[in-house]
């Protein structure tokens, strides 16, 4: 079902959203948001000016092997939330040909740092462990349950998210061991970068002790 109706459907439904918002003009929004003592938010057509005294993240996410589709504006830190594989259970030749591929791609973006945090469907990455991952990905900084300060910032990343999917890499239901990625995240952080967004609803896909 997946392979024959579902993943095709899902393919066609994304080209359908691309040549739409080509259509209107609107592929190269972003969601820019300014973050301090509160979070002010705004779609725009490309980022306004940096301001002062700011560090600019640029946030992209479950790009599924179509990461060269994107516009990227520009920043000081490039973050990747996870998903650079489309179907990846496990460690296979064409996983190590796609993620060198990657590495290619976001070697080449101009941002002074680039992170990568993986996700659900990335399990090669699961499989490569994280020594291995960065054998593979030496340009870009990759953190599975860690912490790095960039910029002046203090930032947590953890390849955590919830799900029902087939592609269960970094979830319970594989192993992982969530009540240990929660507990390894520290406290006074500026940024907690997990797959799956932490909260209630829809989008709470973290895990609950994140809420």
């Amino acid at each position: 079902l997946w392979r024959f109706l579902l993943r095709p459907l899902g393919r066609l439904r994304l080209r359908f959203i691309l040549w739409y918002r080509r259509l209107r003009h609107s592929e190269h929004q972003v969601l820019h948001a300014v973050v301090g003592r509160q979070c002010h938010w705004k779609w725009y057509p490309s980022p306004p000016p940096r301001q002062q005294d700011c560090v600019r993240c640029v946030c992209i996410s479950d790009t599924h092997l179509h990461h060269h589709d994107l516009w990227l504006p520009p920043g000081d830190i490039l973050i990747h939330c996870g998903d650079v594989l489309l179907e990846s259970r496990g460690l296979q030749a064409k996983d190590l040909d796609e993620l060198r591929r990657f590495h290619s791609w976001i070697a080449q973006q101009p941002h002074k740092h680039k992170l990568l945090v993986a996700g659900n469907h990335d399990g090669a990455l699961q499989e490569l462990k994280a020594d291995g991952v960065r054998q593979i990905l030496p340009k870009c900084t990759y953190l599975q349950d860690e912490s790095i300060e960039l910029e002046g910032l203090k930032i947590h990343a953890s390849p955590l998210s919830t799900g029902q999917s087939p592609n269960s890499a970094f979830q319970s239901q594989s192993g992982y061991d969530e009540h240990a990625a929660c507990q390894a995240i520290s406290p006074g952080l500026d940024l907690l970068i997990t797959h799956g967004p932490a909260g209630h609803g829809a989008l709470g896909r973290a895990s609950p002790l994140l809420a």
